[in-house]
């Protein structure tokens, strides 16, 4: 195999993998009760959220600012009460602790790999 091609194989798995890893693996989970209350236990600012008006729209954002009676971000001001639905982002440390775990043992297998073809290639060079 190509030294050359071989690294930039590698180099290109590693950094695909390095990505892979680190993006958290999240869910967006629906507030089961929605209240002023409820929300104020529930929500923090700097969550990300999804609120459903009850104009019918959906809203994404990023929390600003959550006082006594609204929630601020993503350039919307919506009032506690007049929301229907509400979804927080929770990330999952098991799943993100899995996805890190099957890429380091993906590395482990690959150089383990990349070596028995390093170490084949050398033992075909020396026999001729």
């Amino acid at each position: 195999m190509d030294e050359g091609l071989c690294s930039r194989c590698l180099r290109s798995v590693l950094a695909t993998l390095l990505m892979v890893s680190l993006v958290a693996c999240s869910t967006m989970r629906p507030l089961q009760t929605v209240s002023p209350a409820a929300i104020h236990e529930t929500v923090t600012v700097g969550d990300t959220v999804e609120v459903l008006h009850v104009n019918g729209r959906w809203f994404r954002f990023k929390v600003l600012e959550l006082s006594e009676t609204e929630i601020v971000g993503g350039g919307q001001r919506i009032s506690l009460d007049r929301i229907e639905a509400l979804h927080v982002k929770e990330v999952s440390a098991a799943k993100t602790a899995g996805s890190v775990v099957a890429v380091v043992g993906s590395l482990a297998a690959l150089s383990v790999y990349l070596l028995q073809r390093a170490l084949h290639s050398l033992d075909e060079g020396g026999e001729s």
